[in-house]
């Protein structure tokens, strides 16, 4: 290996193991922030931290979120970059070398004499056969200084269970466990609900209850237009719709008996959301989709009579028919009638 493509190598895997290490003190300061995060986590979508009360799951949360915040200033204020005789002594801890060799290459003969360039010529020979096997060795933060009892294992596997049982409402639990709700501390009381859907007047279907069926996917028919009051917040919330690329919203109405309502026409598949600074309750919309009707004649024609022609026929949909359109328009006109608009009656 030459001279200076041992330098380059030499400053090549420096480098990298001057990162490496600066990752292994980076993770080393950010555990406690993260296994406080996790902890905090894990209670969240267990379902534990809604059972407390309104005022109390923001105070909490605002709590968590400035621990969170104090430690990883902390922790900023103790990270430092690794220095370059830092990394080279990792880098010679990694490969069992003699950091002494890596400086060797940056060295000049003392003398000029035979002897001492002889001398000199045989230490960077050892030198760069050395720094040809220098490799950085893999990131290490040795966590086991830290958490000797491994509990950071339990406390990452708690996280994986406890998001897969929290499954639709997790990204919801976890939003009311990291995002502190002013809502209570403004007045807001607990929020009641009362919900329904109601199709289109061609389905002939009843109304659908959602009150009672918060979070939960709602089948409907289609076309429904869906009518939302709520009690106790102090202020108006927001009702949201998330489609396939549609996206709809109306502001709640303070109605006569101080409840706030608001309407929404749902357009399609989606989720139906009451926000008040977050999501206070969902629900999945699905409607049946909407099959194109069907009409045929259901025998020949019959010629009667008086230029009068007689003909049957039946028509079916999923949801009932509520009007037929006959068009008639000749086969082979005769010229004044070869433009003629197509004659359409009931």
């Amino acid at each position: 290996m030459k001279h200076q493509d041992a330098l380059d190598q030499l400053a090549r895997e420096a480098s990298r193991a001057r990162r490496r290490l600066g990752v292994e003190r980076g993770v080393r300061l950010a555990l406690p922030a993260a296994a406080l995060i996790a902890a905090w986590a894990v209670l969240a979508l267990a379902g534990l931290a809604d059972r407390l009360a309104p005022i109390a799951q923001s105070l909490a949360a605002m709590v968590i979120v400035i621990a969170v915040v104090w430690l990883a200033g902390i922790a900023r204020r103790r990270w430092r970059m690794p220095t370059e005789a830092e990394a080279r002594a990792r880098l010679a801890h990694d490969c069992a070398l003699d950091v002494a060799a890596f400086e060797t290459l940056r060295d000049r003969p003392s003398r000029y004499d035979p002897f001492a360039l002889a001398l000199w010529q045989r230490e960077q020979d050892q030198a760069r056969v050395q720094v040809e096997k220098a490799r950085a060795g893999p990131t290490r933060p040795r966590l086991d200084e830290l958490d000797p009892y491994k509990l950071r294992y339990a406390l990452g596997t708690l996280l994986i269970a406890t998001f897969v049982m929290a499954g639709d409402q997790a990204s919801d639990r976890l939003a009311r466990a990291f995002l502190p709700d002013p809502g209570p501390l403004l007045g807001d009381r607990p929020m009641q609900i009362e919900a329904w859907a109601t199709p289109a007047d061609y389905t002939h279907a009843a109304p659908i209850s959602l009150s009672d069926r918060l979070g939960e996917r709602i089948e409907t028919p289609p076309s429904v237009a869906v009518t939302v009051r709520v009690t106790g917040p102090v202020g108006a919330p927001r009702l949201v719709f998330h489609g396939q690329g549609v996206r709809r919203g109306a502001r709640f109405a303070q109605a006569a008996d101080g409840a706030w309502e608001a309407r929404l026409a749902l357009p399609g598949p989606g989720r139906l959301s009451i926000e008040r600074f977050r999501t206070r309750a969902s629900w999945r919309i699905a409607p049946a989709p909407d099959h194109a009707p069907t009409a045929a004649f259901s025998a020949p024609l019959a010629q009667l009579s008086d230029e009068q022609v007689s003909f049957s026929w039946n028509a079916a949909d999923d949801f009932g028919v509520t009007r037929l359109m006959l068009r008639v328009r000749p086969r082979n006109p005769p010229p004044g009638l070869f433009r003629a608009a197509p004659v359409d009656t009931p």
